[in-house]
């Protein structure tokens, strides 16, 4: 018999929240690091207004997607890792058996109605074009385990950052869509090459850019660093980009902050 537990499986978002977040720690975080950097974006792309209700739906919308990838990964793809990581428990292992045609039913028809939500109070199909990528990536994520990985990862962080951006504002342009990619999917990546995973690493950033997890936030520090100057070099060229250096500086200080807090705890 199901429990209101299983309804993770269908509810946008609280798939994430249980297996992933957990905590109300993990929430401060994915907000700090995520909602809130974006929304700044797409409000600042959208001529200092924003509609907050586009933005829930539009995040809604980019997980009820991106947790179709975690509910195959965490009960498919795990049959066939020798070490899977288990998030799950047997009796909602079970219930999926059970009920995957619903699952992924019912999250579809969820995409949809929000998509056309999302179209409704203004947001721009070709937005939702790019969100619907989320899908096939990772699914193609969860069938390669090489190190081509590496890089579908990366474009899945690239597609669920510059989609919610994408909907929260009129217009987007390439070089927005750079600097997200340069503001959180590049650092992470940088740290996943760092560690031997599918059997490989990078030997040029375990030897010369992290070479010791201990050291994992004064490296994230010292990019947001780089990235902060660079991002001063291309104010000077177009002064429109001045919210590159807000975004980059929050993420520097909370790089920072954690690294105070390391210090303190040990």
């Amino acid at each position: 018999m199901a429990n209101i537990r299983d309804l993770i499986f269908y509810i946008p978002f609280s798939y994430t929240l249980s297996t992933r977040v957990k905590t109300v720690g993990g929430c401060i975080r994915l907000f700090s690091k995520y909602v809130l950097p974006v929304v700044f974006i797409a409000f600042c792309r959208n001529g200092f207004t924003i509609d907050l209700l586009l933005m829930v739906v539009g995040l809604l919308f980019v997980y009820d997607l991106y947790e179709i990838g975690y509910i195959q990964n965490d009960t498919e793809t795990i049959k066939r890792e020798l070490k899977p990581t288990l998030r799950l428990s047997d009796s909602a292992l079970v219930f999926y058996g059970k009920h995957r045609f619903s699952v992924y039913s019912c999250r579809f028809v969820i995409a949809l109605l929000l998509s056309y939500l999302i179209f409704l109070l203004g947001g721009h199909w070709q937005a939702l074009t790019f969100g619907f990528l989320l899908v096939p990536s990772y699914l193609l994520y969860n069938t390669i385990r090489n190190k081509y990985s590496y890089w579908i990862y990366m474009w899945l962080m690239m597609v669920r950052y510059i989609c919610l951006a994408w909907i929260g504002c009129a217009s987007l342009s390439l070089i927005d869509m750079l600097y997200i990619t340069l503001m959180h999917p590049m650092p992470t990546m940088i740290v996943r090459f760092s560690v031997k995973r599918f059997g490989y690493y990078s030997h040029f950033v375990h030897k010369y850019l992290i070479n010791d997890m201990k050291y994992l936030n004064v490296y994230r520090f010292k990019y947001f660093l780089i990235l902060d100057m660079l991002c001063l070099v291309w104010y000077w060229i177009d002064k429109a980009t001045w919210f590159y250096i807000v975004v980059t500086t929050w993420y520097l200080l909370i790089s920072l902050a954690t690294i105070k807090r390391e210090k303190f705890e040990s």
